[in-house]
C-alpha cells in the first residue's frame, strides 16, 4: 500500500509508486478494450434479436386472415440505398421499434405490443412467443382472434400485464401460463374458453389481477387461488362454476 506524505517521497517510495502506477494505467487500458469489445458483441446481439423479433412479428400478420391496413401497415421491412461513387448499396431495415403498437427499450428489443380494437382475425398458433425474451405487455382485446391459447405462451418470462378479453378464444386455459412468475394482470374476459379453472394458476404468486368471467368454464373454484398472495381483483363472473366459494377465498372479491 503506497502511504502519501507531506515530505519529499523516499526512493523506496518511487520505487513502489510508478509500477503501480503503470500496472494501474495497463489495466484501466485493458478493460476500456475489454468494455468496447463486450458494447460491440452487445450490440450485434441486440441487432440480431431485434431482427429476429421483427421477423416473428410479420410470420404472424401473414397467417392472419384480417386486421386493421391503417394499424399494421407500417409492419414491413424498410430498405434504404447508400449512394457511393461507382455504386448504390442497399440496406434492408429488420427493426420493428416504429411499427404501430410496438415499444422496444433502449438496446431496440420489444418490450410491449399494444393492438386493441385493431380488427385483427386470425388465431395466436403462429406467434412465436418465444422470440420475445424481453416483452412485458401483451395487449390484444377487443379483436376476433380464434383458437386456443397455445401453450407456449408460457415463454414470455418477463411478462407482467396479458389481456386477451373481448375475443373468441376456445379450448382450455394453459396450465403453462404458470410459468409467467412475473405476471401481475391476467384478463381473459368475454371468450369462449372451456374447461377447469387450472390448479397451476395458483402458483402466480405476482398477480394482482386475475379475471376469467363471461366464459365457458365449468367445475369448481380451486382453494389453491387462496396462494395467490398479492391478488387484488379476482373476477369470476358469469362461468358456470359449481359448489360453494372456498372459505379460503371469502375475503377477495370474485
Amino acid at each position: 500500500m503506497a502511504y502519501y506524505s507531506t515530505t519529499t517521497p523516499t526512493p523506496s517510495f518511487l520505487l513502489f509508486f510508478f509500477p503501480t502506477l503503470a500496472a494501474f494505467l495497463w489495466s484501466l487500458l485493458f478493460f476500456s478494450s475489454s468494455s468496447a469489445a463486450y458494447a460491440t458483441t452487445t450490440g450485434l446481439v441486440s441487432l440480431q434479436l431485434s431482427s429476429s423479433e421483427a421477423e416473428a412479428l410479420l410470420k404472424w400478420k401473414a397467417t392472419l386472415l384480417s386486421y386493421s391496413v391503417a394499424a399494421l401497415d407500417s409492419w414491413k421491412l424498410t430498405t434504404t440505398s447508400s449512394p457511393s461513387p461507382n455504386t448504390t448499396s442497399t440496406n434492408t431495415t429488420s427493426s420493428s421499434c416504429n411499427w404501430f403498437g410496438i415499444t422496444c427499450n433502449k438496446v431496440g428489443s420489444v418490450v410491449e405490443i399494444n393492438l386493441p380494437e385493431t380488427e385483427l382475425q386470425g388465431t395466436l398458433d403462429n406467434f412465436t412467443f418465444s422470440s420475445f425474451p424481453n416483452l412485458l405487455r401483451l395487449n390484444l382485446s377487443l379483436n376476433e382472434l380464434t383458437g386456443p391459447i397455445p401453450e407456449h405462451v408460457g415463454s414470455l418470462s418477463k411478462l407482467t400485464h396479458l389481456d386477451l378479453s373481448y375475443n373468441n378464444l376456445s379450448s382450455v386455459i394453459p396450465p403453462t401460463l404458470s410459468n409467467l412468475s412475473s405476471l401481475q394482470f391476467l384478463d381473459l374476459d368475454y371468450n369462449d374458453i372451456n374447461g377447469t379453472i387450472p390448479l397451476e394458476l395458483g402458483n402466480m404468486n405476482s398477480l394482482v389481477v386475475l379475471s376469467l368471467g363471461w366464459n365457458k368454464l365449468t367445475g369448481m373454484i380451486p382453494p389453491v387461488l387462496a396462494n395467490l398472495s398479492n391478488i387484488r381483483f379476482l373476477y369470476l363472473h358469469n362461468i358456470e362454476l359449481s359448489g360453494p366459494i372456498p372459505s379460503e377465498l371469502l375475503g377477495f372479491r370474485v
